[in-house]
């Protein structure tokens, strides 16, 4: 049993300054020494943001998953890194034309590609399915500003799509990464609209370039376990995704840095069930690393799951089959560090929502809110009847883009509150 690291708040002795109070039962507060302090929350942000670009299968996913190994092994937790295939697509030339004007782009990564003479045709605002042509559209890296794109994905009406991409070059995520379909999308900066639909409007030619090379490499899972008292008794699983475009220090780093809090914590403690955590690889690209630790191991033998990972509608990765309707599951979900972006509670009982929702406001998190319909990975995860509870950020104004960073977009105070309430659930969770 873990003994000194949360306790009931106790009412003072009375007296004139200081009048006695009866504590909820929500309330609680953690000893010094069971907190890992604010400092060490934002050192690993600032560590994280070090090491670049955070894209799966790039330098900064490699250099990511030695940190943790690091961090766990200081933890005293030996880790180890589960390497799997990913097939990697390198982008090569990504640019649209008039044959004056040529801009920059950055080409969908589960979208089609070009050679080099690209491709070359009429631009129009809207066609009839099969018509053909380079189509202009709006859209962005938020899931629901995309219908008009996505449909004409499907519907095959383009030779190519540019994609005028609000809040500027901010990149979409890449669900259908291992299956790429439809036409060549290239994102531009929305600052070059004007000129990209007056070109459609007047159905002017636009040549689009997406290059891609194609290679066979790897990226891994960065795996730990704390051992419980009671080794007859299911784990709890923590899991987040460590992969993301570019910084996303607001998106994603705030839910490595509270994975690595999570182990450093329960290292320390003794815990009535062993507590396995991973760091998985492929978020923005269909999460392939999740994918492949409900592969490897039966995720029915799991007490209980605690993800932190992605939170917008799309970001649902497909876990259908996998037995997760057979136990309780946790989710604590991205862009939790974002400014700006409230707090989301859910879960699969009325019981365990309202004791969050409670327990945040508590904390100070006034925000904190819950939909009557379950989003992002809680949705993929009800569909199979698991018992679950979700916490993730609402929004996130700077996704994707390069102001995603620990000076523009991370909310200190609330990191902090969400830390406690993430540590108290696991505490519970790991007890039971």
């Amino acid at each position: 049993m873990v003994r000194a690291a949360v306790s009931p708040k106790r009412s003072r002795a009375k007296s004139p300054e200081t009048p006695s109070k009866r504590p909820r039962d929500d309330e609680v507060e953690f000893t010094r020494e069971a907190l890992e302090p604010r400092r060490q929350l934002l050192a690993d942000l600032r560590r994280w943001e070090a090491l670049g670009d955070h894209r799966t299968d790039g330098a900064g996913d490699r250099a990511t998953a030695a940190w943790l190994v690091d961090e766990l092994a200081r933890a005293s937790l030996a880790a180890s890194v589960d390497e799997f295939p990913f097939p990697r697509r390198t982008p090569g030339v990504c640019s649209v034309s008039d044959g004056v004007k040529t801009v920059p782009g950055v080409a969908y990564a589960d979208g089609g590609d070009t050679d080099l003479r690209g491709v070359a045709a009429p631009a129009s605002l809207a066609a009839a399915p099969g018509a053909g042509g380079v189509g202009v559209l709006w859209g962005s890296p938020v899931e629901e500003d995309n219908d008009a794109v996505d449909a004409a994905r499907d519907a095959g009406t383009f030779d190519a799509i540019v994609v005028a991409t609000r809040g500027g070059l901010r990149l979409r995520d890449a669900e259908a990464y291992a299956e790429p379909y439809g036409p060549p999308v290239v994102q531009v900066d929305a600052k070059e609209s004007a000129w990209l639909f007056a070109t459609a409007k007047a159905g002017m030619r636009l040549e689009v370039k997406a290059t891609v090379r194609r290679d066979a490499s790897f990226t891994s899972n960065v795996v730990a376990t704390v051992p419980g008292a009671d080794a007859g008794l299911a784990p709890v699983v923590v899991a987040c995704e460590r992969t993301a475009w570019r910084a996303a220090t607001g998106e994603a780093g705030g839910a490595v840095a509270l994975w690595l809090a999570c182990a450093r914590f329960l290292a320390t403690a003794r815990p009535r069930r062993a507590v396995e955590f991973v760091a998985a690889a492929g978020r923005e690209v269909g999460h392939p690393g999740l994918a492949r630790r409900l592969d490897a191991r039966d995720a029915a033998a799991a007490h209980c799951w605690v993800l932190i990972g992605a939170a917008q509608e799309s970001e649902i990765p497909n876990f259908k089959g996998s037995d997760l309707g057979r136990f309780p599951l946790v989710l604590i979900g991205a862009d939790v560090a974002a400014k700006g972006s409230g707090v989301v509670w859910q879960a699969s009982t009325r019981k365990r929502r309202d004791a969050g929702l409670r327990a945040l406001r508590a904390l100070g998190q006034r925000d904190a809110a819950a939909p009557a319909e379950p989003r992002g990975e809680a949705a993929a995860f009800v569909d199979d009847g698991a018992s679950f509870v979700a916490l993730s950020g609402a929004a996130n104004g700077e996704l994707h883009g390069e102001g995603d960073t620990l000076a523009r977009n991370v909310d200190e105070a609330k990191l902090a509150r969400l830390h406690t309430m993430l540590l108290t659930t696991l505490l519970g969770l790991a007890e039971e």
